[in-house]
């Protein structure tokens, strides 16, 4: 089992400074949780499609659960967006193209969540889950220069699965949206 000091920190809080750090350990959980499925989803062959799915779903799952809707999840949009881009790939591969399509359009929104969490300065969480932290994005650094919105263009346009969508009139309509918004 991995404790933290973060954890350990939660047990000598009281009051508010205690339900503070708990939250923070929530999160921090959460994170580690998502990445791991993730990662899982990625690098074990001996999962069917039906288990990488299971993967990816359940880490954007557990956002929805500890945010109650990913409207609020604030900075985690991002690698929401990344999973959803993963289960559009995966469906596209297998010459799903509606589920292809349904996941890139929940990367869309995913992916805009987290370019608008990025510009707006300290955000307080909504959920009574994590009321008590704040995402700040001038504390935050990321290992790309585009946006999330860029990084979704950037995927669709270098991935050949998703050609058998290019006639698709929404397909159509979400590539104009991406080019516009970088």
């Amino acid at each position: 089992m991995c404790v933290s000091n973060e954890q350990l920190l939660a047990h000598a809080y009281e009051g508010e400074d205690k339900i503070m750090q708990e939250q923070h350990v929530l999160l921090t959980c959460v994170w580690l949780c998502e990445m791991s499925l993730g990662a899982l989803a990625r690098i074990d062959t001996s999962l069917s499609f039906e288990g990488r799915k299971a993967c990816y779903e359940t880490a954007i799952k557990l956002y929805d659960i500890i945010f109650q809707g990913n409207e609020n999840a604030l900075f985690y949009n991002c690698g929401i967006a990344t999973h959803y881009r993963s289960l559009a790939k995966m469906h596209a591969e297998n010459n799903m193209d509606k589920e292809a399509l349904d996941y890139l359009l929940y990367a869309e929104t995913s992916s805009l969540l987290a370019d608008k969490c990025a510009t707006e300065g300290r955000q307080q969480y909504r959920s009574i889950f994590a009321n008590r932290q704040f995402h700040n994005p001038d504390g935050t650094s990321k290992n790309y220069e585009e946006s999330s919105i860029g990084l979704l263009h950037k995927f669709v346009a270098g991935n050949k699965c998703f050609e058998s969508l290019h006639d698709h009139p929404e397909f159509v309509a979400l590539m104009a949206r991406l080019e516009g918004a970088e």
